[in-house]
């Protein structure tokens, strides 16, 4: 038997599966659009990815597959699924964002707004304006929506399409 070998008892099973859901939800709290803005103190966000999935345990923990047994490898694999899924779904969801200010960008570019630029205030990078003005107003348009709370329940679904643990290597070969 490995020493790296640890067994796996109800409650380190659940504290697995917070760790792993923090992982997973971390990452669109830190990159997604409306979360990862600069208004948001980065403490706050701390704070908010740490709280965030607690709303997601339950359902987490209902289609969580961790084995009993589980060697440190088996444990890094896990946590790098859950980072991945969480970095797609939060790049995806900023893709919409990034799309409209590219198009803001070329619109201001064949119009002459080529010089005039301003100060994001949510990444703090000089922005053409045209592009600044469609990403505002994108993002009014996606909290008028509530899109945010459709993350949200994209992440809750996303626990059904892939559970923790559904994509873990099997090493009984």
């Amino acid at each position: 038997m490995s020493e790296d070998l640890y067994m796996v008892n109800e409650g380190l099973s659940a504290f697995l599966t917070y760790i792993l859901v923090v992982l997973r939800c971390g990452c669109l709290v830190m990159f997604a659009p409306f979360f990862s803005s600069e208004v948001f103190f980065s403490r706050s966000r701390l704070l908010f990815g740490a709280m965030f999935p607690l709303l997601f345990v339950g359902t987490a923990s209902e289609t969580a597959q961790i084995g009993k047994s589980l060697e440190m490898v088996d444990l890094f694999i896990l946590a790098w699924q859950e980072f991945t899924i969480g970095m797609a779904i939060a790049y995806l969801s900023s893709l919409v964002f990034v799309g409209v200010q590219m198009a803001g960008e070329i619109a201001g570019q064949q119009i002459g707004f080529s010089m005039a630029n301003v100060i994001d205030p949510q990444s703090g990078i000089e922005v053409p304006m045209l592009g600044f003005i469609n990403m505002n107003l994108t993002l009014m348009m996606f909290i008028t929506v509530k899109l945010n709370l459709k993350l949200g329940y994209i992440m809750i679904r996303s626990y059904d399409w892939i559970g923790i643990g559904a994509m873990a290597p099997n090493r009984n070969f």
